[in-house]
């Protein structure tokens, strides 16, 4: 196959593997790391290549389709002693297009308030998700706040529940999209009930978790400033790229299994550029632009399951726990990032 380089415009004779979705390649001559996607586009991918949400970019952070990834996900989850689910799937549904129909912020509250009988986190985190789409950012914040108090302790009952999705993923969103002043150990702390949370609905959904991926790499992306309180024995999260890169790819091929393309662009380009970050930092051995990009992939998924490892049972021992106190603190905290 026969392409041309989308930085320095050469020819070049590719001959893609047989993969589902395409793989990644570097341009000889210039050096560029470019993504040729064979069964869902035409066009190849690199780090300077525009991508334009058909969404405005909302659709990847707030929500709107979030029934239907919902309901794919599990589709998607693997059956097992320790999975349970909390509600039903026609609750879900009812409680996601309610709150997507809402008109207002009067009547998102009262939508949620009915919802509160359940006692799970996912009406908040839609309600929350509702409110940073219509650009009411500091509206959003009670109804995360509410979402993540469902799992500041462990043992709860929203774990090994689709529930977790719902609270990592409130927590990297509130991490992501705030300022926030109180650096106590409780952000850090927050920060690792948000990883656990999300891995655990990452393990839940497998290959279907694509805002689970996502979430967690955000999560990691901005709160890199953490890295060294981790524990001593994972020190390779000083290097948090590979584990952001691998959370990235992973969550653009199962944007792709599931029929998302514009949010599989996004995540690809997101994926190459954590990797030509690294550029010659040496990664298990070699520089990293010595690897592939499915190469790197296949390291970070390797330091996630040994963080997990590492750290699984302080977290389910409740070591990381934040209490109330602490999480009004952190939210008093938080400014809108412009």
């Amino acid at each position: 196959m026969i392409y041309t380089c989308l930085q320095c415009n050469r020819r070049l004779r590719i001959r893609p593997e047989n993969k589902k979705h395409g793989h990644t390649f570097r341009c000889p001559h210039c050096k560029t790391q470019q993504w040729l996607i064979i069964n869902w586009f035409s066009k190849r991918l690199s780090l300077e290549d525009p991508i334009k949400s058909e969404s405005s970019g909302s659709s990847e952070v707030y929500g709107e389709k979030i029934y239907k990834k919902v309901i794919q996900k599990k589709s998607g989850s693997q059956s097992g002693d320790n999975k349970k689910e909390i509600v039903e799937e026609n609750i879900l549904k009812v409680i996601t297009q309610k709150l997507h129909n809402s008109k207002s912020l009067e009547q998102l509250n009262e939508i949620t308030d009915e919802f509160e009988k359940y006692n799970i986190p996912y009406p908040y985190y839609v309600a929350a998700n509702w409110c940073m789409g219509r650009g009411y950012k500091l509206e959003a914040l009670p109804f995360y706040k509410k979402s993540i108090t469902f799992g500041l302790n462990m043992p709860n009952r929203n774990w090994n529940s689709m529930m977790t999705d719902s609270i990592g993923g409130s927590i990297s969103n509130v991490f992501f999209y705030y300022n926030f002043t109180y650096y106590e150990s409780a952000s850090n702390n927050l920060s690792l009930i948000g990883y656990f949370n999300l891995t655990n609905a990452i393990e839940q959904f497998k290959g279907k978790a694509f805002e689970s991926y996502k979430h967690r790499a955000d999560l990691l992306s901005i709160n890199n400033r953490y890295i060294n309180q981790f524990p001593n024995e994972v020190t390779f999260l000083q290097l948090p790229q590979v584990l952001t890169a691998s959370d990235y790819f992973n969550a653009a091929l199962a944007y792709g299994d599931c029929g998302y393309g514009e949010d599989m662009k996004r995540c690809i380009r997101y994926a190459i550029s954590e990797h030509e970050w690294l550029e010659e930092i040496t990664v298990s051995g070699k520089d990293a632009d010595e690897y592939q990009l499915e190469e790197i992939n296949e390291i970070g998924k390797k330091r996630h399951e040994r963080i997990y490892e590492s750290l699984s049972n302080d977290f389910l021992s409740n070591k990381f726990s934040v209490s109330t106190n602490e999480l009004d603190n952190l939210f008093e905290s938080f400014s809108v990032k412009n």
